[in-house]
């Protein structure tokens, strides 16, 4: 038995007939169907990745801000974020340190919040001229005087 079976199938249209090839356990719309739902399928991958791409994207956005806000001490006016929503920006600064915490989420098109994002960074806040007359009165101590 062949694997592509020939037959003869009337036109409606033109009333001739045409010569057409059927591949033996596949109905005429079956190809129709499996490619509706692969493709779906694909689609949704490639929205995913999309969506995905951008968390990544106001995480590391959002890292970074709110470690160069806690170093510098430089407020940020609004984050450049990419489909995102909620966001909010908690300073804490004491004598020591000075912490940054940040919140946000990537968006779905729908307006629904898919993930939220929390960030915190702290960072210790130094005095020089305290940490020089440290080591110079170490210093001294260590030289015996």
């Amino acid at each position: 038995m062949p694997l592509v079976q020939q037959r003869d199938i009337q036109s409606p249209a033109s009333g001739r007939a045409d010569r057409r090839e059927r591949v033996p356990g596949w109905e005429p719309a079956s190809l129709t169907l499996e490619a509706a739902a692969v493709m779906s399928v694909v689609i949704f991958t490639l929205l995913m990745a999309v969506y995905l791409t951008a968390h990544i994207h106001n995480r590391a956005y959002l890292t970074a801000g709110a470690a160069e806000q806690a170093i510098s001490g430089h407020v940020q006016k609004d984050p450049q974020l990419f489909a995102a929503g909620d966001i909010s920006v908690t300073r804490t600064d004491t004598k020591t340190a000075r912490t940054v915490e940040s919140t946000a989420g990537t968006v779905h098109f729908s307006g629904e919040v898919l993930w939220g994002i929390r960030v915190k960074q702290t960072f210790r806040k130094y005095q020089p001229a305290k940490l020089i007359r440290l080591m110079k009165a170490a210093s001294e101590l260590a030289d015996g005087g």
